[in-house]
Parts: C-alpha cells; sequence; structure tokens
C-alpha cells in the first residue's frame, strides 16, 4: 500500500506499508512502514516514470525461527506506467526496489515487478505479472535467496 501527498514540480511525499509472506524464502511475516519523498520524472497524459527515496522499519519472522528481526532499511525505487485508453486498452506498469539494511552490514533485498494488461475483447482482459524477490543475506540458514514467479489471468470489466 502506497499513500501519496503531490506537491508543486512534480514532487511528492509517500507512506508505504507492506505485509509479506513467502514460502519460497522461509518467511512467515514481514511487516514494513516506512516513508519517503520522491519526483515524477516524467508524467504525461500516457506514460509516468518516478523515482522515490525514503527510509523504512520492518519486523520479520522466518519458519525456523522463534523470535521476530527488527530491521531498519533505506528504500530507493523506481517506477514506469504507460497506457493507452483507445481500444484495445493497454496498460505496463514495471517497479525495482532496492532495500539496503542499516542493521545488518552488507545485507539488502531487492524486489522487481512488472505487469501487462491488454483488452482481448470489449471490457475483456490478459494480463501477465512478473515478479523477482532477492535477500542477499537471508536471516534464517533454511531460507533461499530468491523468488521468482509468473502469474497470467483473465478477466472482464464492468464499466
Amino acid at each position: 500500500m502506497q499513500e501519496s501527498r503531490y506537491f508543486e514540480n512534480r514532487w511528492f511525499a509517500a507512506a508505504l506499508g507492506q505485509g509479506e509472506k513467502n514460502e519460497s524464502q522461509g518467511l512467515d511475516l514481514r511487516l514494513l512502514v516506512g516513508g519517503g519523498v520522491g519526483r515524477r520524472l516524467v508524467q504525461s497524459n500516457r506514460s509516468n516514470i518516478a523515482l522515490i527515496v525514503g527510509a523504512a522499519f520492518s519486523e520479520e519472522k522466518y519458519q525456523d525461527r522463534t523470535e521476530y528481526d527488527s530491521n531498519a532499511e533505506i528504500i530507493s525505487a523506481i517506477g514506469f506506467d504507460t497506457f493507452r485508453f483507445e481500444h484495445p486498452e493497454l496498460e505496463l506498469s514495471t517497479s525495482f526496489v532496492v532495500l539496503p539494511n542499516l542493521l545488518t552490514k552488507g545485507r539488502y533485498r531487492l524486489q522487481a515487478n512488472g505487469k501487462a494488461r491488454i483488452e482481448i475483447l470489449r471490457n475483456f482482459y490478459w494480463s501477465l505479472t512478473v515478479y523477482e524477490t532477492y535477500d542477499s543475506d537471508p536471516p534464517s540458514e533454511t531460507s533461499r535467496r530468491n523468488d521468482f514467479g509468473i502469474s497470467t489471468s483473465i478477466g472482464w470489466s464492468f464499466k
């Protein structure tokens, strides 16, 4: 979840919140809250490119550990969105986030996401989502460093 407050000259402030579970990485729960400032480098009626920098705090619980780990991280992210409203409608979005850990030397996390959604017939859509998560030094010895996934779906929009 991200809430933004926009200012002049394409600047904005953002509040971030995230809950995450990842069985492939042995993560039972990660709760993250943070905030930052950002700027839209490109802003048009078809595309947006934005950068954000900030700080976040998280609590993590891994499957083979009984205690929660507390973390402080720096957030640096870039996001790109483009869309077309004419038939066939098209939406593409990507984001890349780097989260260096301030409490564990050398540990950082990376998150990359991509989504494509295209209108096949009037209000009938196909979408493809791709994600990658990486942790350079997970606290759990049994955890994998990365998780990659692809999902596809079809749907109908009631407009």
